[in-house]
């Protein structure tokens, strides 16, 4: 409920060299406050071209993605046999993709193998920063996005007619893996230091109402609006050692429009940190619902390292939470590596008054038709 915020206590955050982060930016602020028309504006959103708030491999100067290729096949069963490992974790799936698509009528594309079908296409290792293999999983995959999304965007046909939504949601499943072999925790410290490190500046910034270097808002900001990526909430939920089960998705889906929910709030013992996913179920964003009749899902997220209370975690102890899994020299952005490098980080004090915040990081934009307008990042990359 965001109504009793100003428009002037609202920033709003996207890497603004990406035209679509900043249409899910805008068209985000348009749904939850029409009447703010400066924060419709793409000039007002915060962002440097030069130092990337949301890395998730694309940034290889500063802490690029950490090739260890045989790490990264393990992560994938190894590569015996044409990752037949892989093949046969997902092989239900892949041929229920197969069933709607019916691959493949040219023999050469599996080698002379007969029949060709899709779980037929050899899976080979690629090693790319989006996709870690190419052939039957990653085709697969790139299929269980599309029939989701024709879905959402609420064609009166989806995946040719032969799947339910309920076959859609566990097709995402394959999706979600399909990142989490890259966006784990091997990567998670790497790639997703410099975001987290704002995220707690922000959280510092509001408690103490003194400014932090690296953070482009003013400590008077209420909401801080976060446009970033599926793969960014993959990290961060890597990273922290998140979990969440959102009504109507598979356990830990970054569902398009998910948004990860950090709350601050005043209680008698000081300031304290909470989280929440929240994310619409698929008959909601298909079709168009309005929030204020019928609310998306949203569940609490402990965090887990929390022993205070993984709920309403004291801020002192999420600071040395975050400190002790962020890496310095990953942090892209000036100012905040002081957060956690070395003994500079400041003590938490807590003002007279009382406020609250909210840090939302949402999706990349690509998806039509819904208040929170997002798809997986990498799938619109390639379609």
């Amino acid at each position: 409920n965001f109504s009793t915020v100003k428009c002037e206590e609202v920033a709003v955050y996207a890497d603004t060299n990406s035209a679509r982060d900043n249409e899910t930016a805008t068209n985000w602020t348009l749904g939850a406050f029409p009447s703010c028309s400066s924060l419709h504006q793409e000039a007002n959103i915060i962002g440097d071209p030069k130092y990337l708030l949301f890395n998730d491999g694309t940034n290889q100067e500063l802490c690029g993605f950490p090739w260890r290729h045989e790490v990264i096949k393990s992560f994938l069963g190894s590569g015996k046999g044409h990752f037949e490992a892989l093949l046969k974790a997902w092989q239900a799936q892949i041929e229920k993709v197969d069933s709607v698509v019916h691959c493949c009528p040219d023999a050469a594309l599996c080698g002379g193998q007969l029949p060709c079908n899709l779980s037929a296409l050899p899976i080979r290792y690629t090693g790319k920063f989006w996709a870690a293999t190419e052939g039957a999983f990653d085709i697969a995959v790139f299929w269980a996005e599309f029939f989701l999304l024709e879905y959402l965007n609420g064609n009166p046909s989806y995946a040719a007619g032969q799947l339910s939504q309920a076959d859609l949601v566990d097709l995402y499943r394959m999706v979600v893996a399909n990142m989490e072999f890259l966006d784990n925790v091997f990567s998670s410290k790497r790639l997703e230091s410099t975001l987290a490190a704002h995220i707690l500046g922000s959280l510092l910034q509001a408690a103490q109402q003194q400014q932090i270097p690296g953070v482009q808002h003013s400590k008077d900001m209420k909401v801080i609006y976060m446009a970033g990526h599926d793969t960014n909430l993959l990290l961060l939920r890597s990273l922290l050692g998140l979990r969440w089960q959102s009504d109507g998705w598979a356990e830990n889906a970054v569902a398009p429009g998910g948004m990860l929910i950090v709350e601050l709030e005043d209680s008698q013992q000081g300031p304290v940190v909470s989280m929440y996913f929240q994310v619409a179920q698929p008959q909601q964003l298909r079709e168009g619902v309005i929030f204020g009749e019928q609310q998306p899902s949203r569940v609490q997220v402990a965090i887990t390292d929390c022993r205070a209370d993984s709920f309403a975690c004291p801020l002192e102890t999420f600071q040395k939470i975050l400190v002790s899994k962020i890496r310095p020299e990953c942090i892209g952005i000036p100012g905040l590596r002081s957060l956690v490098d070395g003994d500079s980080g400041a003590a938490v004090t807590w003002p007279a008054r009382y406020w609250w915040t909210f840090l939302l990081t949402g999706l990349g934009a690509c998806l039509l038709g819904v208040l929170l307008r997002s798809v997986p990042k990498r799938s619109c990359a390639r379609s």
